[in-house]
């Protein structure tokens, strides 16, 4: 749920997400309604980046940034960033990859 605060009062709110390129931002929704005190909650399911652990073996994961952005009609945005972790597997039979990490997608037991 994206929870947006200190927007105008009762004013409409953009909300979109830059894509992994970082050169175009996707819309999510637009006009959402701020309540009297300039709050809103927006229910979403966070945009799949199909990223995956690539290499075989116990590997250490890089997160991939997602940055939302609110922007209000009559005033400035505001971005929060939300860190995806990739695909991989935690535990294949009796093996577990050491924390931090995952098995990648190549990983044969």
């Amino acid at each position: 749920m994206l929870q947006g605060y200190a927007f105008g009062a009762n004013s409409k709110v953009n909300i979109t997400y830059l894509n992994t390129t970082g050169t175009n931002w996707i819309p999510i929704a637009n006009l959402v309604q701020a309540d009297d005190l300039g709050q809103f909650n927006y229910s979403l399911t966070a945009p799949d980046m199909k990223m995956l652990v690539t290499p075989a073996g116990s590997v250490a994961y890089v997160p991939t940034p997602i940055i939302f952005n609110a922007k209000y009609t009559a005033g400035d945005g505001y971005n929060a960033t939300y860190n995806e972790n990739p695909r991989g597997l935690k535990r294949i039979d009796t093996n577990t990859a050491v924390a931090p990490n995952l098995y990648g997608q190549w990983q044969q037991i």
